[in-house]
C-alpha cells in the first residue's frame, strides 16, 4: 500500500510538473505574439507618420505651385458717353453733361473720350447703365482684360481695384493711403517697364491727392490713365517672356 501511495504521488507530481510546462509553453508563446504584435503595430505607425508627412509635404508643395502658377483675371468696364478728335468739342459735351447732373471726366488717348464711371463689378455698371438711359443718353461699355501670373502686375491691378473701390464709397480713403504706402515697384532691368512704373507711382499719388480734395473727374482721369499703363505693361512684360 505504501508503494502505491508513493507510485500515486510520483505521477501527481509528473503531471504537476507538465501542466505546469504546458502553461509556462502557452505565456511565453503569448507573450512572443504580443511583442511581435506591438513592435509590428510601432513600426506601421512610424511608416504611417512619415507617409501623412510626406503627403502634407507633397499637397503644401502642390499648394504653392498653384499659387505661382495661378492666373489672375482682370476686367476693367469703362462707361463711354463720347467721342471727339477736337478737345473743344469735348470740354463743351462734358459742361452739359454735368449740368444734366453726369459726372464725367475727359480722358486723352489717340482723341478725347469723355466717360462717366470706371467699374471692376458689372452689377454697379449695369446700375450706371440705367441711369443714363433715365437721363436718355447714349452710351458704350468697352471692357479691358487681363489674365496674368505676373507678381507685377497682380500688384498693380490690385491697388487699381481698391482705387476703384475708394471712389466709388466701398473702401475707406484711409485704406486705400496705407495700401499706397506699402506699395513696392522693384525696378526692372527694362528701362520701358521702369519708365511705366514711374509714371504709374505718379498717377496714383494724384489720385490720393484729388481724391482728398474731391475731384471725382480727376480721379476718373488717373484711373483710365494707370489702366493704359498696365495694358502697355502687360503687352511689353509678355514680349520678354
Amino acid at each position: 500500500m505504501r508503494y502505491v501511495r508513493i507510485h500515486i504521488h510520483k505521477n501527481n507530481k509528473i503531471r504537476v510538473i507538465a501542466i505546469i510546462s504546458v502553461i509556462f509553453l502557452v505565456l511565453l508563446s503569448s507573450s512572443y505574439y504580443i511583442m511581435n504584435r506591438i513592435n509590428s503595430d510601432a513600426i506601421n505607425y512610424k511608416l504611417t507618420n512619415e507617409q501623412k508627412t510626406n503627403i502634407k509635404s507633397n499637397v503644401n508643395d502642390s499648394n504653392n505651385t498653384t499659387k505661382i502658377n495661378q492666373v489672375h483675371k482682370y476686367n476693367y468696364y469703362i462707361v463711354q458717353l463720347g467721342y471727339f478728335k477736337v478737345k473743344q468739342n469735348a470740354e463743351i459735351f462734358s459742361k452739359t453733361l454735368k449740368m444734366q447732373g453726369i459726372r464725367n471726366a475727359i480722358i486723352e488717348n489717340n482723341g478725347y473720350t469723355v466717360i462717366s464711371l470706371i467699374e471692376n463689378n458689372k452689377i454697379y455698371v449695369t446700375n450706371e447703365e440705367k441711369h443714363l438711359r433715365n437721363s436718355k443718353l447714349s452710351f458704350i461699355i468697352k471692357s479691358v482684360e487681363f489674365s496674368t501670373n505676373n507678381e507685377l502686375l497682380i500688384e498693380i491691378n490690385n491697388f487699381i481695384s481698391k482705387q476703384i473701390d475708394v471712389l466709388n464709397n466701398r473702401i475707406n480713403s484711409e485704406q486705400l493711403s496705407i495700401e499706397n504706402k506699402m506699395l513696392k515697384i522693384k525696378k526692372h532691368n527694362s528701362q520701358s517697364i521702369d519708365k511705366l512704373l514711374t509714371d504709374f507711382k505718379m498717377s496714383i499719388n494724384e489720385f490720393d491727392k484729388n481724391l482728398s480734395l474731391k475731384k471725382y473727374e480727376e480721379c476718373l482721369n488717373n484711373l483710365a490713365n494707370e489702366i493704359y499703363i498696365v495694358k502697355e505693361l502687360d503687352g511689353i512684360i509678355s514680349q520678354l517672356k
